[in-house]
């Protein structure tokens, strides 16, 4: 039997673990340095606070990638202005989408219509540097962060 002793390389709780990984931002705008975690939804930058993330990845380990994206098509097939309309519920999924894949730090959830199908939602996700996050917030700060500018920095639809 290995203990920790004999091998320090074997982990002492052999349940397998999610991974942790984060992307973190250290920003300063005049405030006191805080760690916060920031994800871009649409066109809103969403703060959040590292310590008190509302979603506990090892609760959640059984969901997959796909259905957490098909479940947040969902609620933008009902409400497509949720990062704007329900800020408390696009903080929960850009969470689960954290929670899910460590790495990305931004998601888009294209409507057509209002209405429309959950199938007819295009998504997706991307992994962004914290230059362009910073600028983004700092945009969002000074109220000049929408659509046009979103989409021309991160996801240029419009480039076409």
């Amino acid at each position: 039997v290995d203990t920790f002793w004999s091998n320090p390389f074997t982990p002492i709780n052999r349940f397998s673990q999610p991974s942790r990984k984060a992307v973190l931002v250290l920003i300063n705008f005049g405030w006191p340095e805080c760690t916060c975690m920031m994800f871009l939804l649409n066109d809103a930058v969403i703060v959040t606070d590292r310590v008190s993330l509302p979603i506990d990845p090892v609760r959640f380990r059984a969901l997959s990638m796909d259905f957490v994206l098909k479940l947040g098509a969902e609620t933008y097939a009902e409400r497509p202005l949720l990062h704007k309309t329900d800020p408390a519920i696009a903080q929960r999924l850009a969470s689960l989408i954290m929670a899910k894949a460590p790495e990305a730090n931004a998601a888009l959830f294209v409507v057509p219509s209002l209405n429309c199908q959950p199938e007819q939602v295009i998504t997706r996700v991307a992994t962004l540097s914290i230059e362009v996050m910073a600028d983004l917030y700092k945009r969002q700060i000074q109220n000049t962060l929408n659509t046009v500018v979103a989409d021309s920095i991160v996801w240029r639809r419009m480039a076409a």
